[in-house]
């Protein structure tokens, strides 16, 4: 007797009953998808919820290179998950100071008074080719 004979086929392997299997499988993996971005969601808003709508900042206008402090309206772009202060210089050109992405953010890289800051601390820093540089570090 020949046990490996099976006298119906398979059913999962029929085609009809594979499309279910396959749309099941795609709208279990959506769901999933969908709680996961609305998690994701979630706690970004709860991380931004700490700042304040309107803010007084400093800004650094790209059009006029000119330093200014500025009260700025706090904006969420859900979408591309960001969220930043805008404000608009007496020229007319907006100025944006980022709440999420700092590391983005360009007013440390153009503003004059952030690089007077580092000029004046960089003076006070030892360098290692300076007398006193190994009483206070000690040798390499």
């Amino acid at each position: 007797m020949n046990l490996d004979h099976t006298p119906h086929p398979e059913v999962e392997n029929h085609y009809h009953v594979r499309e279910l299997i396959e749309r099941q499988e795609k709208r279990t993996r959506d769901r999933i998808n969908w709680q996961n971005q609305k998690k994701a969601e979630d706690s970004f808003l709860k991380a931004v919820a700490g700042f304040k709508d309107i803010e007084t900042l400093d800004f650094h206008c790209s059009h006029c290179n000119l330093d200014f402090v500025a009260r700025a309206k706090k904006q969420i772009d859900s979408w591309a998950e960001i969220a930043y202060y805008k404000t608009k210089h007496r020229c007319g050109t907006w100025a944006i100071r980022h709440i999420t992405d700092r590391y983005k953010d360009s007013y440390f890289e153009r503003s004059r008074k952030v690089a007077y800051d580092r000029g004046v601390n960089a003076i006070n820093l030892v360098q290692s080719f300076e007398t006193g540089y190994n009483m206070l570090y000690g040798k390499r």
